[in-house]
């Protein structure tokens, strides 16, 4: 069970993770325990992932694209042409494809079809382009691309979706009408959705929290893990949390309400004589 939302700002990329990774039967007729665990990735300096599903397909796609970025002893720059292709092609065809297949083969000879847990993943991949701008991409269980832009900037994955995306857009709404999201901003409502979404969601989704971003420090792009800003926000998301308990109860604001007036007699008009 997972929870990841990434934020795509204008000075980078943030993603914020649960830590819960759930072991079960290879017929995922039950579950047997869990564990803490880091789902986010950094590779190189120009690129983050996370993924929700199957730890094997996590591991072959973070493979894929460090063999298939690397270049010169560094990675290169992407456009989204070719992460459309290389996720819908490539990837598809030689990790998801293949383990679809093979699913579908168990399901068909045990009439098991719990051996379809082997098949599924959704992720989000943040990157720098060959323009030198950040991106924000979730990739489908079918994988195919879908871009966040400044219109649609957050992106979630994972069980937790249901739970983290309305929370998102109240805060979007809440904190950032009318300007743009920067990493600041990115990183701290990122946390809070993560942060709730396993306070809502206990047994599904579960802590340590994990931060990560892509940024510009100087001229160079940087990936690192963020530990210290999430204690920091911790902090924040009580802070923000206890002031908004002060306004739980009507009757303690009620000298803060204005009087609506009354609205005016209504009275009859006399009605005229004929003459």
């Amino acid at each position: 069970m997972t929870v990841i939302v990434g934020v795509l700002c204008t000075d980078g990329a943030v993603l914020v993770a649960d830590g819960a990774a759930t072991y079960g039967l290879p017929t995922g007729a039950a579950m047997t325990i869990r564990q803490s665990t880091k789902k986010l990735v950094g590779i190189g300096n120009t690129q983050l992932f996370g993924c929700s599903g199957a730890v094997s397909l996590s591991q072959a796609f973070v493979e894929q694209i460090t063999d298939s970025s690397a270049s010169g002893g560094g990675y290169k720059l992407w456009n989204k042409s070719a992460i459309r292709k290389f996720f819908s092609g490539d990837i598809y065809k030689q990790v998801v494809g293949p383990a679809c297949e093979r699913a579908n083969s168990q399901i068909v000879v045990t009439g098991n079809r719990g051996y379809q847990t082997d098949t599924g993943q959704h992720s989000i991949f943040a990157f720098v382009d060959d323009a030198g701008k950040p991106q924000l991409a979730q990739i489908t269980p079918t994988c195919q691309v879908e871009f966040a832009d400044s219109n649609l900037p957050f992106v979630s994955v994972g069980s937790g979706q249901p739970a983290a995306d309305p929370f998102m857009a109240f805060l979007r709404d809440v904190f950032c009408a009318g300007r743009e999201i920067t990493l600041q901003d990115g990183k701290f409502l990122a946390y809070w959705a993560v942060d709730l979404t396993i306070r809502v969601q206990p047994g599904m989704v579960a802590p340590p929290i994990q931060m990560m971003a892509l940024f510009k420090r100087g001229d160079n792009w940087v990936v690192e893990e963020l530990n210290d800003d999430a204690a920091a926000h911790a902090e924040m998301v009580k802070t923000v949390e206890e002031k908004m308990r002060l306004y739980r109860s009507v009757d303690e604001q009620a000298g803060q309400i204005p009087v609506v007036p009354a609205a005016p007699e209504m009275r009859s008009v006399p009605e005229q004589k004929r003459k």
